[in-house]
């Protein structure tokens, strides 16, 4: 029996949210948030304050911690906290275009070091195909990396 995921999330937005509500609805998933990482510490939020932390270090210091699922808007925070996320063994998913289009190099060097997937929304990767930026990049590392955590079929939007 596959062990199950322990994620960790930096952003409780939308898709934070939704993302919480689909991993607790749904019977049988195999991943659970243990903890979200947010800046505001005011804002009033649909679950108990005790699963939110204000310190990045909650999450990417935590040994349990098997992924971590960026979904803020600041892509220079982002990109920090991937640059220590992947070497502390943990995997990343992103859909922060900005990051990716600054650090694109650098963020498949970290990838290719740590071993752990790296993984992006199909949007954010073909935008980087359709315009040629980096395509052997893309085409060897993030697709194919990409996949790893996905039983179910592709699909585009």
């Amino acid at each position: 029996m596959k062990k199950k995921l322990k994620l960790g999330l930096f952003g409780f937005g939308c898709v934070g949210q939704g993302l919480y509500h689909v991993l607790h609805e749904i019977q049988g998933v195999k991943a659970e948030i243990k903890k979200v990482c947010v800046k505001n510490r005011n804002k009033v939020r649909p679950v108990p304050d005790s699963f939110f932390t204000f310190d990045k270090s909650d999450i990417l210091d935590d040994p349990d911690i098997d992924i971590v699922v960026e979904l803020i808007d600041d892509a220079t925070a982002a990109f920090e906290i991937l640059k220590e996320a992947l070497p502390k063994g943990k995997a990343v998913v992103t859909a922060n275009k900005k990051m990716l289009a600054e650090h694109l190099e650098e963020i498949y060097e970290l990838q290719k070091k740590s071993g752990k997937p790296f993984c992006m929304k199909d949007q954010s990767a073909e935008a980087f195909r359709s315009s040629g930026t980096s395509k052997s990049i893309m085409t060897t590392t993030s697709f194919k990396v990409s996949r790893e955590f996905s039983t179910a079929p592709r699909t585009t939007s």
